[in-house]
């Protein structure tokens, strides 16, 4: 007894296989991907340590960016949100005493929202009480980054340099 497999029969397994593939690809090549680049730490330069960073959709899908919440060493820290940059003064002829900002050193903090197109990025920049030791930045999204989760964690260095 054979097993006898039509042509019609082979052809429609050969067009399931492909529309198989297909979904499955189409699933893997439109999945929302975050990632941070550019992570960089100043623990001495400002009145407050901190941190720049990039996010990225990496993805072809516009990605919301709902909130970003920061843990050091397995604890929530909040960055200070009323501090308007670092400034510097100059002592005119005169004696008079002028305060200028830093120039690019002003925060650059997620205060709404934020909807970013496919394959672009924002920068950010914060400033915290205190850091030390392990930094985690948790991203919050409007999609699933996983299969489960809408949120996607990164974990970052912030040693002291003497």
């Amino acid at each position: 007894m054979g097993i006898h497999i039509s042509i019609d029969t082979l052809i429609s397994l050969l067009a399931l296989l492909v529309a198989i593939y297909s979904v499955w690809y189409t699933k893997r090549f439109n999945r929302p991907r975050i990632q941070i680049e550019g992570f960089e730490c100043d623990l001495k330069s400002y009145d407050y340590p901190c941190i720049d960073f990039t996010l990225l959709n990496v993805s072809n899908v516009p990605i919301t960016i709902k909130s970003i919440i920061f843990k050091s060493n397995e604890k929530l820290i909040d960055p200070v949100w009323d501090y308007e940059g670092p400034m510097y003064s100059v002592t005119g002829p005169l004696e008079i005493i002028q305060n200028y900002p830093v120039l690019d050193a002003d925060p650059i903090m997620l205060d709404e929202p934020i909807t970013l197109l496919p394959n672009s990025d924002i920068d950010f920049r914060y400033y915290f009480p205190e850091l030390s030791g392990k930094l985690e930045i948790v991203v919050n999204t409007n999609r699933f980054l996983s299969v489960f989760s809408k949120e996607k964690s990164f974990v970052f260095r912030t040693n002291k340099r003497n």
